[in-house]
């Protein structure tokens, strides 16, 4: 735990002083942009997901029913 939070700062510091607009490390851009993306989610697309319902016994009883058939 303690090495991947390490490894995300020194991912997220510049790679190079002084910093410019060339010389940007748009890391921390970009995981700020997934994380919002994340918590919209979190707080509003959650709500819609529905798990599918498992057709397993379904296909269970239309097997027995075949099966009685012949």
């Amino acid at each position: 735990m303690l090495w991947a939070a390490g490894v995300t700062v020194l991912f997220l510091l510049p790679q190079s002083s002084p910093v410019t607009p060339t010389s940007f490390n748009y890391t921390p851009v970009a995981l700020l942009v997934a994380l919002l993306m994340a918590a919209l989610w979190w707080r509003c697309g959650r709500r819609s997901y529905r798990v599918p319902r498992s057709g397993t016994a379904n296909a269970h009883d239309q097997t027995e029913e075949a099966e009685n058939i012949i």
